[in-house]
């Protein structure tokens, strides 16, 4: 799934910067990173200087920085809870392999369409950039404390019209917010792609999701409560846009417990998840 958020300077500097539990790793992508010489984690004075519209150097990046400005556009990509608790339960770190390069090859699908837009005589004019600095956070947790892989991929909103050779806003309009569905399924088509290679079958639902095979349909349910939670507010079938909504609605306040407290309780609900089911599976054989 992708959702696409809007990132305002100081609010996205102090969030996305400050040490959070549920935070793996971060990574600089994008060819505008490399050009302006960003690459490993993503440290908050460089991350600060960007949203503000700067380069590391001090250089102005955005010509026009107005207070009310867009900073950047937050992409996030979620991986089916199957998957999360593949690799935060049972620790598969080739699941969570396969999840970093799903999300790598959709970023640079992402980036292929990136554009600027200038006026002239009245008329727009679009040129085909295909250059972006991205900020990359990876996180664990739900707001629920439940393991949840997703990836906050931040993404400057500034690009390089080298014809032009100068600084210019993001068109974001067909890059991003024409393309969810299409990126969003990209993503889980080459996640799919990944874990199939690894042995694993799926269980495919509607609407192009999927969940590994081997977990139970209510492993899946007793890890998810914030689903649950938009479920019963809209409804199993509501559209992407109500859920969007309920999730806005129902967000709490992130909590704050390290990996390693959560890590034991998860991995002791779900070995009682499953002696449940199998005491369940047996109760129905003798009947």
């Amino acid at each position: 799934m992708m959702t696409v958020g809007v990132a305002k300077s100081a609010h996205a500097a102090r969030y996305y910067t400050e040490p959070q539990a549920g935070t793996f790793r971060s990574e600089w992508v994008g060819k505008g990173a490399v050009e302006l010489g960003l690459s490993g984690a993503v440290e908050p004075p460089d991350f600060k200087l960007l949203l503000d519209g700067y380069q590391p150097n001090g250089d102005k990046l955005v010509q026009n920085l107005r207070s009310d400005r867009i900073a950047g556009y937050d992409c996030t990509f979620g991986a089916p809870k199957s998957v999360s608790i593949g690799i935060l339960v049972e620790g598969d770190t080739k699941l969570l392999e396969a999840h970093r390069e799903a999300i790598s090859y959709t970023y640079a699908a992402l980036e292929a369409g990136a554009q600027s837009r200038t006026y002239r005589n009245k008329k727009s004019q679009f040129a085909n950039t295909r250059w972006t600095i991205g900020a990359n956070f990876q996180h664990t947790l739900s707001r629920d404390l439940d393991p949840h892989i997703h990836n906050h991929i931040v993404i400057l909103n500034a690009t390089k019209n080298k014809d032009e050779d100068r600084f210019q806003a993001l068109y974001t309009r067909r890059m991003i917010f024409e393309r969810i569905k299409y990126l969003g399924k990209l993503y889980r088509d080459k996640l799919a792609e990944g874990v199939k290679s690894l042995g694993h079958k799926l269980q495919v639902s509607g609407n192009d999701m999927w969940e590994l095979e081997q977990y139970p349909a209510d492993v899946l349910k007793e890890f998810s409560r914030r689903r649950q939670n938009i479920v019963n507010a809209v409804g199993l079938n509501a559209s992407r846009d109500r859920n969007q909504w309920a999730s806005l609605l129902l967000r709490k306040k992130k909590n704050e417990l390290p990996l390693e407290t959560l890590h034991p309780l998860w991995m002791n609900k779900y070995k009682n998840i499953l002696k449940y089911s199998e005491r369940e599976k047996g109760s129905d054989h003798s009947l």
